[in-house]
């Protein structure tokens, strides 16, 4: 619940607050009393996945790329998840592309019950727009992140969204979202309106 990432556009934070995670004992026995009662697709909801357990690291810290020393609290969870025995799926909604965590996915491909389908709101393909949003990263990292997630795992899934009309935005930087979209090659896409 919750989210530190503050975009710029977003409100989440000042309606939700700070991130607040659940313990992984709790989303472990969540989901096997789910599974014990017939359900079949289990969805690992949240502002941004890629956060889960990083409950009171600073925001500048928690959104480096190597701020993880080790495994990721989502790998970690993503890990005692496989140990579970039965026929479910799980399906991961939401990860903030600035700090998506590259070592969920060789559990990904051990454990086929975990779906390879990604939610990853890129927001825009533009650098300045990027940084105008308050995130951390570029068109071409993000672009990197795609490659590797695709080689990986290459019947993977992308969704994504993007927002048009940020202030800021110019008719180049919308050409550079649509190129970027072009690169990326998404399953899905949803574009909304800029909205103050």
């Amino acid at each position: 619940e919750g989210c530190n990432n503050c975009c710029s556009f977003c409100a989440i934070p000042v309606i939700r607050g700070n991130l607040r995670s659940r313990s992984e004992a709790e989303i472990i026995l969540e989901i096997k009393n789910l599974i014990a009662r017939g359900i079949f697709e289990i969805n690992l909801v949240g502002q941004d996945l890629a956060a889960f357990g990083r409950d009171g690291i600073p925001v500048g810290k928690s959104n480096h790329p190597s701020y993880f020393e080790g495994k990721s609290p989502l790998a970690s969870l993503l890990e005692k998840i496989s140990t579970i025995q039965g026929d479910f799926w799980i399906r991961l909604l939401y990860i903030h592309p600035d700090h998506f965590p590259l070592d969920i996915l060789p559990i990904l491909k051990s454990d086929s019950r975990i779906l390879p389908y990604f939610d990853i709101p890129f927001q825009s393909g533009d650098d300045n727009v990027i940084k105008l949003m308050n995130r951390k990263g570029s068109a071409k990292s993000y672009v990197k992140m795609i490659q590797k997630i695709r080689e990986e795992l290459p019947d993977c899934v992308i969704r994504t969204t993007f927002l048009t009309g940020f202030p800021g935005e110019t008719e180049s930087a919308h050409k550079n979202t649509c190129d970027f979209l072009k690169q990326i090659q998404s399953d899905w896409s949803g574009c909304f309106d800029y909205s103050r």
